[in-house]
């Protein structure tokens, strides 16, 4: 992950750049609306079915040069930028050179829609692996860019509930950060797949808490109260599975409270050392499972473990 001002950019420039390439490459590719930073950002002059093709022909060829020589030659570019310093056309060239790393055949991830969260009105995006990441591996095509905030700049750019949504409080240097690139679009967990590491020269890369298979997702933990004190509004798929743990054992409980009104004993004990307890070490066996109907693995596991 890399600053905004050692690409160049202003806060400005990056927000523009960032929505310019999340269309291209990703909303008129992917057919679904990504977050946008301009509130009122309208659809560039071509037509999607022009950059979806030039977007095929990229993941089909790899040909950097080709495909910007291609895209950056298109009408939207002189809308954007032809009475505007001319380079300014050469960073968002280079700003699109770096998103276009999500298709490359080694990146080992995707981007893909994800309609988990209420946030993005149950519409946002996820990156998920395309191929075994083992525990401590940096995902190098995975990049994205810190630009810190002025007061100034929030107040002219941030739409509270509307844009804010990559925007980070860092408490080492106690300042608000927008981030962007095709790293924003890691979601949150409580207990993530991946963390941020920060070098030495300021450099964030993404990096694998643990093995992730092919169509893991990739997540990382944005704070302890970063949705609501404690994260008491989180949707991370962590939190949904504990609150429905706890909602289950709720339910047991009040039906073990029923049958002990109408008289009948229970043992809640013994249910709470069963669902504590792997039945022979595997959870989705039960005692009047037929052994014959076991993977021969599995069988002889459960055998020798007796």
């Amino acid at each position: 992950m890399l600053s905004n001002k050692t690409l160049g950019l202003s806060v400005k420039e990056l927000c523009d750049f960032d929505d310019i390439a999340t269309y291209i490459l990703l909303d008129c590719y992917l057919g679904f609306r990504t977050h946008k930073m301009n509130t009122k950002f309208r659809k560039l002059r071509g037509s999607p079915k022009q950059f979806n093709a030039l977007v095929s022909r990229f993941v089909e060829v790899c040909d950097k040069t080709e495909f910007l020589d291609a895209v950056m030659g298109m009408g939207w570019s002189d809308d954007k930028f032809l009475l505007k310093a001319a380079d300014k056309r050469s960073r968002c060239r280079h700003y699109l050179s770096m998103f276009l790393d999500i298709y490359l055949p080694d990146s080992g991830f995707s981007i893909q829609p994800c309609y988990r969260y209420s946030m993005e009105n149950n519409c946002g995006a996820k990156i998920i692996v395309t191929k075994t990441w083992y525990s401590s591996e940096t995902i190098e095509h995975l990049q994205g860019v810190l630009a810190e905030l002025s007061a100034e700049d929030e107040s002219r750019i941030l739409v509270p509930g509307e844009n804010d949504f990559s925007v980070m409080h860092s408490t080492r240097k106690n300042k608000s950060q927008l981030w962007l690139g095709p790293a924003a679009f890691i979601n949150h967990d409580c207990d993530p797949t991946c963390k941020f590491v920060v070098s030495s020269n300021g450099k964030v890369s993404v990096q694998t808490l643990r093995m992730l298979k092919a169509g893991d997702e990739i997540t990382c933990f944005y704070g302890a109260d970063f949705f609501g004190q404690g994260n008491v509004c989180c949707e991370c798929v962590t939190c949904e599975e504990e609150k429905l743990a706890i909602e289950k054992e709720k339910l047991l409980s009040a039906e073990e409270a029923t049958l002990a009104e109408a008289g009948v004993k229970t043992y809640p004990k013994r249910r709470n050392r069963r669902a504590k307890t792997k039945y022979f070490g595997f959870p989705d066996l039960e005692p009047s499972t037929d052994y014959a109907s076991l993977p021969k693995q599995k069988r002889a596991r459960l055998l020798l473990s007796k």
